[in-house]
């Protein structure tokens, strides 16, 4: 087993500081070349070495070596830079410190790498076979035995770059070498300060402008704080608030702001930047009291007559519109709201006029009120079949499940008997108007039901309270992907991987997902039932104590105790161990299968993934 002599990168290491200029050390920084006891230049756990020398004390095989791209002229004929060996069985590795990050922002991190061999106590080692570089949330890598025959692109500066996005203000910054050979071979990094830049931010430096105090517009008891912004906003950026002056916590919705003090920022959603981290851009909402009754006029239908056998019209049925919270609807024989109150539900012919009235502040939506019904009063000879009560319902909602399209109306909603002379109609307004729906296997929407009598053309109500919504729930669409860091195995080696179960249709799944995982006849396949950290890019959680595995001759199969939700994801970790009897230059194929109609899913084209390992 390789024996790792500084590999244990802490990939993410927060911080409260707040002074944001991010920084890297320079690899060529510090004191002479050195291999043991180097003095720390900002890079822990490697060698310095020069043009000439690996830390200073082995010959370069082809020296003088090219000199790093960061200080390609200096008196020695090139200034210094890291230096890592590895071998089958030693593994050296660097970090560093990137500091002054902004978490959320975007960096872009630029390197060169070269492989190189040297004259060691024991012999001329192998060149390098692959160089490293990552923190969590990106990496990049150069294969040395790629391209050509292999040492074509050793003992020269190649450039590799990567971008991030920042989880933390302080960052560790790994540097990775390998080679699995018993000479080993070493792997040099040029990196300069500078060379770790963030993604330019369209929200720019400036403070927002806007008014200091603004104030609630009745009937609303809230503001809206973008009507506080007075200035410009940078292209690609938009206005966002906080409740904090650093952008902590949750945005606030501008629309809806309450009484209290609120701080604007220029926000750069596509950089994930802001233009500040302490705003000055400060607004304080006022909120007064409103009349509850509001300012519009009243919603209702214009002509109201009695509904048999009734002699009096309700004028409540005339209402279409909402009614404002904390107001009532009121009635008067006159459109100023003089005299004495209409009683609404014994309404005779006649001409009326609505108002919202706020019986707490004692006052209405208007003087003049435009909102006019008028009542005429039918006989009620003879009586209407189909009644004056709404159409009992078993259910007010309900929702299409895939693979339907449609719901029946009637079976899915209607909770009552009906006289065979009356019809049962569903229409899409709450009024009967315009034609009924003629076929009752509907799709989404909402709808509402009416008891109608043929022989005396009426209805039950006016206007229906017996209204039902449909629903739609897409079908859900499981797919599998596979991780794992490398896909070549040396004797005795072990290696984490995982599976990711992906729902890519909107749809959650229902039900249970089973995956299954072909045996291998090279490699043994291991699992933990508890949820850990798999050691792929980085370390990533896995969900493993959310499912249940078994196991045949020929697949390890996992069965998930959950749901996976619309557009969301599962992941699943297993261990591959290459067997003691495995031949050299075996490869083999790991298969992940979502097996058909798991979850609910109809489609079955994107269920399989092949990805093939071997052996060294």
């Amino acid at each position: 087993m390789k024996r790792v002599i500084l590999l244990t990168l802490l990939l993410a290491l927060g911080s409260f500081g707040l002074i944001y200029s991010q920084s890297v050390p320079s690899t060529g920084d510090g004191a002479l070349p050195c291999r043991l006891n180097c003095p720390n230049n900002g890079w822990m756990g490697a060698w310095k070495s020069s043009v000439n020398k690996a830390g200073g004390e082995f010959p370069w095989s082809g020296a003088p070596l090219p000199a790093p791209p960061s200080n390609p002229v200096g008196a020695d004929g090139g200034k210094y830079f890291v230096t890592a060996y590895s071998s089958n069985t030693i593994e050296m590795g660097a970090t560093a410190q990137m500091t002054g990050l902004i978490p959320g922002r975007k960096y872009t991190v630029k390197c060169y790498m070269m492989s190189s061999r040297a004259q060691l106590e024991s012999g001329m080692s192998d060149y390098g076979e692959q160089g490293k570089i990552e923190t969590i949330g990106g990496f990049a890598f150069v294969n040395f035995t790629s391209g050509g025959p292999f040492g074509s692109n050793v003992n020269q500066w190649i450039e590799a770059t990567f971008k991030f996005t920042a989880l933390y203000d302080k960052q560790t910054l790994g540097f990775i070498p390998e080679t699995n050979t018993e000479k080993g071979g070493f792997v040099n990094l040029d990196l300069r300060g500078d060379w770790l830049t963030a993604e330019p931010c369209n929200a720019g430096t400036a403070q927002v402008n806007v008014n200091a105090t603004i104030n609630n517009v009745c009937p609303a008891n809230t503001a809206d704080l973008t009507t506080a912004i007075t200035g410009p906003v940078p292209q690609n950026a938009s206005v966002v608030w906080y409740n904090t002056p650093d952008h902590t916590g949750v945005p606030v919705i501008p629309g809806t702001a309450g009484a209290g003090t609120y701080y604007a920022f220029f926000y750069d959603s596509a950089n994930g930047c802001y233009n500040t981290e302490n705003s000055t851009a400060k607004v304080t909402v006022a909120v007064g009291p409103c009349c509850k009754a509001g300012t519009a006029q009243a919603q209702v239908s214009s002509t109201l007559s009695n509904v048999c056998p009734a002699t009096t019209a309700n004028l409540a049925d005339a209402v279409t519109g909402p009614v404002p919270q904390g107001a009532s609807v009121v009635w008067y024989a006159t459109p100023n709201h003089s005299g004495v109150p209409v009683i609404p539900g014994t309404a005779p012919a006649g001409t009326y006029y609505a108002f919202f009235y706020d019986s707490q502040n004692d006052c209405y939506n208007t003087a003049n009120s435009t909102a006019t019904v008028t009542v005429t009063i039918n006989s009620c000879q003879p009586t209407c079949g189909a009644g004056s009560q709404p159409v009992p319902l078993k259910a007010v909602q309900s929702k299409i499940l895939c693979p339907a399209t449609t719901v029946n109306l009637i079976t899915e909603f209607h909770g009552g008997i009906k006289s065979p002379n009356i019809q049962l109609r569903f229409f899409t307004n709450p009024n009967h108007t315009g034609t009924p729906i003629s076929d009752p296997n509907v799709g989404e929407g909402t709808y509402y039901a009416f008891y109608y009598d043929p022989a005396n053309s009426c209805y039950n109500q006016n206007v229906s309270t017996a209204k039902v919504t449909v629903g739609y729930q897409k079908c859900a669409d499981v797919t599998p992907t596979v991780q794992i860091n490398a896909l070549n195995f040396n004797p005795g080696v072990s290696r984490d991987f995982v599976v990711n179960l992906y729902e890519v249709n909107g749809g959650s799944t229902t039900g249970t997902v089973t995956l299954k995982i072909s045996k291998l006849g090279g490699f043994t396949i291991s699992y933990s039932p508890l949820s850990e950290i798999s050691q792929v890019f980085g370390g990533t959680q896995n969900e493993n104590g959310r499912w249940s595995f078994s196991e045949d001759a020929n697949f390890i199969t996992a069965t998930s105790f959950e749901p996976i939700p619309a557009n969301g994801q599962a992941t699943i970790g297993f261990k591959l161990t290459r067997k003691a009897g495995a031949l050299k230059g075996l490869s083999q194929n790991i298969t992940a299968t979502v097996v058909g109609g798991s979850g609910g899913e109809l489609n079955s084209e994107n269920n399989l993934t092949v990805t093939t390992i071997s052996t060294n």
